[in-house]
């Protein structure tokens, strides 16, 4: 188990490192929070819009100890999952946790 969730975390912090770094942009900021002991990661932006500060989750993971990549927050139209996928994290190892666990099965990913 430890090897699938060091691969797969490999994999995701340097796709979501990967995001952030080609997201930079001046009226923006884009932040990588890494959390290796409670296997959790999330992409945040920053940024004022008409005078009101915007603070948005991009996306939220969190790794389970059986190694599964649970994605709960994607707010762009990245479909990133499918872009774990070709990057060499199994479909049968990633939840859509924003899903219920009724739909999940339709996706196409892992249930749970």
């Amino acid at each position: 188990m430890a090897q699938k969730l060091n691969k797969n975390q490999k994999i995701l912090c340097t796709y979501l490192s990967e995001y952030v770094h080609s997201r930079e942009e001046a009226s923006a900021t884009y932040q990588l929070m890494i959390d290796k002991e409670r296997h959790l990661y999330q992409v945040t932006r920053m940024h004022w819009e008409k005078n009101i500060f915007q603070y948005v989750v991009i996306f939220s993971f969190e790794i389970k100890e059986d190694g599964k990549v649970w994605l709960w927050v994607n707010n762009t139209d990245v479909l990133v999952a499918e872009e774990l996928v070709t990057l060499g994290i199994p479909a049968n190892e990633i939840v859509l946790g924003f899903y219920s666990p009724q739909m999940r099965q339709y996706t196409g990913f892992a249930i749970a």
